[in-house]
């Protein structure tokens, strides 16, 4: 064993657990989930977290001026109180636009119940889990962490 050559710093005989990776979802999924989502904020929220990677923490905290339309870019504030840059699609762009025209948000892109205020993480992830069961979706996927990322082009 390594730990038997080379010590553990841990002071453990055994090495660490290892950890699930999460369920990523194909692009064919992504576009079933987001196709079966009819309300237009939801629709919003899952296209734009898919499009540019986002965890919830990242959407909650969305406000309007991050988006930059012309670069299709988005200044998300991250793990660590970090700034990134990040992109989104034409689809996506569009989306956001009809979006806007319907809700004027306020202060963040994605407001909850109360104007002023971000939506709830509990919202996203039920809005998540609802679309993964009307797309008839494998139910331990998540949206906890980064939901699918730029690794597939961009849904539809």
């Amino acid at each position: 064993m390594f730990w038997e050559n080379h010590g553990n710093p841990s002071g453990s005989d055994r090495p660490r657990g290892v950890k699930n990776l999460p369920v990523v979802l194909s692009k064919e999924e992504v576009k079933s989930l987001i196709e079966t989502t009819r309300n237009l904020k939801h629709r919003s929220i899952l296209s734009i977290t898919y499009s540019a990677g986002l965890r919830i923490s990242e959407v909650v905290n969305l406000q309007p001026q991050d988006i930059d339309s012309d670069r299709k870019q988005i200044r998300i504030l991250g793990k660590g109180k970090k700034y990134r840059y990040t992109l989104f699609s034409d689809s996506v762009l569009t989306m956001l636009r009809m979006y806007w025209k319907a809700y004027r948000p306020a202060k963040y892109l994605f407001e909850g119940q109360k104007k002023g205020q971000p939506i709830a993480k509990t919202t996203i992830q039920k809005v998540f889990s609802n679309a993964c069961e009307r797309a008839g979706i494998v139910p331990n996927a998540s949206i906890s962490n980064r939901f699918c990322g730029q690794t597939n082009s961009s849904p539809g």
